[in-house]
C-alpha cells in the first residue's frame, strides 16, 4: 500500500525524520490513540485509530484522551483537509480551533521542524486511516491548564 510504504520511509532513520531522530517514538503516541483499560486495541481492530478510553492524566494538567484520528466525517479527521491537519500539527492548534493539551502539545516543537515530505508522508497516513465513529471523552484539564490554554 502506497501510504504505508511512504510512512516506513518517513520512518527510516536515514531520512531525517524529526521525530524518530529526535528519540520521540511516534508510533507510540499512535498507539496512545488505541489505548484501553486492556491495553491497545490491535491495527486491526476497527476501532484502533479512534481515540483512547484512558486518559493521558496528571495533577497539573488534568485528563486528556486521544483523539479519534480515524477518517470518520463526524468524529474524526474526515471532515479535514490534510493542509488543515498540517497547520494543527505544525503550530498546535487543535482543528476546533483550541490550543493542543499535553501529550500532544509537547510533540509540536518536534512535528514543526519536519520537512514538508515527512509531514506529508505522516498527513497523507492520517488521510488513508480507515473511518471509524467514536467520539471519546471530553478533556478534563486543571484550573492551570486551562488558563494556559485559554479554555
Amino acid at each position: 500500500m502506497l501510504c504505508e510504504g511512504m510512512l516506513a520511509e518517513a520512518f527510516d532513520e536515514g531520512n531525517g525524520f524529526g521525530i524518530w531522530n529526535s528519540g520521540v517514538p511516534l508510533l507510540m503516541l499512535l498507539k496512545y490513540v488505541s489505548l484501553t483499560e486492556k491495553g491497545p486495541r490491535p491495527e486491526t481492530d476497527p476501532l484502533a485509530f479512534a481515540g483512547s478510553d484512558v486518559p493521558f492524566e496528571d495533577p497539573g494538567l488534568g485528563k486528556v484522551y486521544a483523539s479519534n484520528i480515524s477518517g470518520d466525517p463526524e468524529t474524526g479527521l474526515g471532515r479535514y483537509s490534510a493542509d488543515a491537519i498540517k497547520q494543527a500539527l505544525r503550530n498546535g492548534t487543535r482543528l476546533d480551533g483550541k490550543k493542543l493539551a499535553p501529550p500532544m502539545s509537547i510533540l509540536i516543537p518536534h512535528l514543526s521542524g519536519m520537512t514538508e515530505d515527512d509531514i506529508d508522508a505522516l498527513v497523507a497516513y492520517l488521510k488513508y486511516l480507515p473511518a471509524a465513529k467514536r467520539k471519546p471523552p471530553e478533556r478534563e484539564l486543571g484550573p492551570a491548564m486551562r488558563a494556559q490554554l485559554g479554555s
